[in-house]
């Protein structure tokens, strides 16, 4: 449950705006009967389920796949809801002068239950056309260019989450073994290779057991962790990987299996 719930803080706008959906629907019940099939009770349906977590389970485990259960709280119309309580509320008052207090209180109320967004985490200047880093453009170049003629799949790329999940925007014929949720892949040990790859430091013949049981032909390595496989006299080339690419933080190997 306590799941459940930071999925919503996350997704929902917290707990002030979890507040006004109910308020707003217990508003709605009371004062438009004629919607109650329209507004609440589909909406009342939405939030048992979707709190309730032997549902998350079943959903995850039979309908969407692990990791992606918080988008279901997109079906609850939370801002409207409040914001049709607002409208209905100005409907009951006669006075424009009190309409115009009670419109100014709202908004000051939806105002201080929400986060500010125009912040450095939201907005930001893009590097390209893509809106994504310059590296992840540099990385799958690299491996594009290095491909021969096999398939997608026979060319099976290994990367720290930071360029796996963006990699496929940039370029979808490169076929990651995992994105995301590395649980969900059809690869083997993809949880541990997915854990080594995004360590600080690497076991590197862990990892060369397992690109090799997958038959991953590209491996991307943090620089760092290249550097410190160095200090100890350690290196992907001395399983024969050959690096076909370098940008200020991944270098980018051909297994040659």
């Amino acid at each position: 449950m306590k799941e459940i719930i930071e999925l919503y803080h996350a997704v929902g706008g917290g707990y002030s705006y979890l507040g006004l959906l109910l308020i707003g629907l217990l508003f709605l019940y009371l004062k438009k009967p004629d919607q109650r099939e329209l507004l609440i009770y589909p909406n009342l349906i939405f939030m048992a389920i979707f709190f309730n977590p032997l549902f998350k389970n079943i959903i995850e485990t039979y309908f969407l796949g692990k990791g992606v259960f918080w988008r279901l709280w997109w079906l609850i119309p939370i801002n409207g809801i409040i914001a049709l309580m607002c409208i209905f509320t100005l409907d009951l008052i006669k006075k424009k002068y009190e309409k115009v207090i009670v419109f100014m209180a709202a908004c000051l109320i939806i105002v201080m239950s929400g986060k500010p967004v125009f912040n450095d985490g939201n907005f930001v200047r893009t590097e390209n056309k893509f809106k994504m880093p310059n590296e992840i453009l540099e990385i799958g170049n690299a491996i594009e260019l290095d491909q021969n003629e096999k398939t997608a799949e026979e060319n099976i790329i290994v990367a720290p989450y930071d360029v796996a999940w963006t990699i496929r925007m940039y370029n979808p014929g490169l076929y990651m073994l995992y994105g995301r949720n590395p649980e969900l892949s059809e690869g083997l040990y993809t949880e541990k290779l997915y854990g080594l790859v995004n360590g600080e430091t690497i076991d590197l013949e862990a990892l060369h057991s397992l690109l090799k049981i997958n038959n991953v032909k590209y491996v991307v390595l943090k620089n760092k962790q290249v550097d410190l496989l160095q200090e100890e006299h350690m290196d992907p080339k001395h399983f024969e990987y050959e690096e076909i690419g370098h940008t200020d933080n991944y270098s980018v190997y051909r297994t040659n299996f």
